[in-house]
């Protein structure tokens, strides 16, 4: 089978998922080292070295090349239409459309792929290495956890918050494969369309995932995820562009409003601060008070029935001296 080169990158097709009667049971897991705190799943050991378990991936078509190497990614099912037993719907894409993972793997024209993960709260990520996995960080069921020997793994049943290795691990990440599936519109059967969005099974694979249940999620739930969520975008745009004119037109509205009336306040508090006009006293001549002058006074000397005033008399000087003599005490006249 062919293995084209997209991008950059080889892209091996290892067959057509179109049913979910495969179903995921490796549970197992590899530790990185006897006291690390993270682990694969879908691993086995091969003289002591840890390699992918083929047998914890779907069927694949006759002549398919193994892998490279444990946990580097193999390539996509196509056309999977469907995620297989145990696993779900996680990311989706469309080539040259919306897009809400980087896979691995690259489409090409027409072509919608989808991301399957493990039930149990597993995420889509892209490692150091920009290859694509599924990761659980907090694992809350017990399970079996191995490291590698020369005649084979060794497993020990292990859950988060007990003793391994004579060290109590609190945190522990394990690693599974994603499987990718892509599909042309042409391959999905005209009764698949009325399947609910993925977008909903995305929400219930947090939930209903961890509650158990199956989480099998198929293409045509991708294909018309990917159709309302583009008329989704166009709708919250315009949505969004009417709101924000809306805005600006009720901020300028609010501006001007406080704008008059602050020139409204300013001019009534100039007219209370301005002096009070008052109408101007009549001249009145300021002229020095004088009382009026009585008759007869000095300042007004007048005739009183027709006579003048008395002249100063004018008499000779009597000069009188006591006489000192004791004998009668009387005045003596010089």
């Amino acid at each position: 089978m062919a293995t084209p080169v997209i991008s950059g990158t080889t892209r091996t097709n290892l067959g057509p998922l179109t049913t979910d009667t495969w179903t995921y049971t490796c549970t197992e897991v590899i530790q990185q080292c006897s006291n690390c705190r993270n682990g694969w799943a879908a691993q086995t050991c091969i003289s002591g070295t840890v390699t992918d378990n083929q047998d914890c991936w779907p069927p694949r078509t006759t002549g398919v090349p193994a892998t490279s190497g444990a946990v580097f990614g193999w390539g996509v099912y196509s056309p999977g239409i469907v995620c297989p037993g145990g696993y779900t719907s996680a990311v989706g894409a469309t080539y040259g459309g919306s897009s809400d993972f980087n896979f691995q793997y690259p489409l090409t024209a027409g072509e919608t792929a989808i991301g399957c993960c493990p039930l149990g709260g597993y995420l889509p990520i892209r490692d150091s290495g920009k290859r694509q996995t599924c990761v659980q960080y907090k694992p809350s069921t017990s399970f079996l956890v191995g490291s590698c020997h020369t005649d084979g793994p060794v497993y020990t049943s292990f859950s988060l918050g007990n003793t391994l290795h004579s060290m109590t691990y609190k945190k522990f990440v394990v690693s599974a494969p994603m499987y990718q599936a892509v599909f042309q519109s042409s391959d999905l059967s005209a009764t698949s369309t009325s399947i609910s969005t993925v977008s909903q099974t995305r929400s219930s694979r947090t939930s209903g995932t961890n509650a158990g249940g199956s989480g099998n999620t198929s293409a045509a739930q991708v294909s018309d995820s990917n159709n309302r969520s583009s008329g989704l975008q166009k709708g919250v745009i315009a949505g969004i562009a009417i709101g924000t004119a809306a805005l600006v037109a009720l901020i300028a509205a609010a501006v001007i409003f406080l704008w008059l009336r602050g020139r409204k306040r300013r001019h009534a508090l100039i007219a209370a601060a301005a002096p009070k006009t008052v109408p101007p006293y009549p001249d009145i001549e300021q002229t020095e008070f004088k009382p009026p002058l009585l008759a007869g006074s000095p300042e007004n000397p007048v005739e009183v029935n027709g006579m003048t005033p008395p002249a100063e008399l004018h008499h000779p000087a009597v000069v009188a001296e006591l006489d000192s003599s004791p004998n009668d005490g009387r005045l003596r006249k010089r």
